[in-house]
């Protein structure tokens, strides 16, 4: 294992400030900045934005909640930034345009998108 540090450019600010300053290829997933933290001692204070993306859907009745990496972040908050950042703002969740909503489905089938029901995960607690 290679003890040499990735390099990190921090930049603080809103997400749809500060989206456009990198290149959407190089912006790091949480488990990608979960792991040099453990490494870096500077990167466990900061608050990021990661690249994913929950997400939840209905199919055939059911609903089913999906998790995403980079390309899926940057097909939902690539495109118009500063709107979809203001309808999070506005709603506390986004509603996919037919674009952005063909992109995701599309990354689903690469196998970028994994959805799953719920009630498959035998979790604990009360339901809401």
């Amino acid at each position: 294992m290679s003890n040499d540090k990735p390099k990190y450019e921090i930049k603080t600010g809103p997400l749809a400030e500060t989206y456009g300053l990198f290149n959407p290829l190089t912006i790091n997933t949480g488990a990608e900045l979960s792991a040099d933290r453990i490494r870096i001692k500077e990167l466990r204070s900061p608050w990021s934005y990661v690249a994913n993306v929950p997400f939840a859907t209905k199919r055939e009745g059911k609903l089913l909640l999906g998790i995403s990496g980079r390309a899926a972040f940057n097909a939902v908050f690539g495109i118009d930034t500063e709107e979809t950042c203001q309808k999070l703002r506005d709603a506390g969740y986004i509603c996919l345009n037919p674009v952005k909503r063909d992109l995701i489905l599309r990354l689903e089938q690469q196998g970028e998108v994994t959805f799953v029901d719920p009630k498959d995960l035998n979790l604990e607690g009360e339901d809401i």
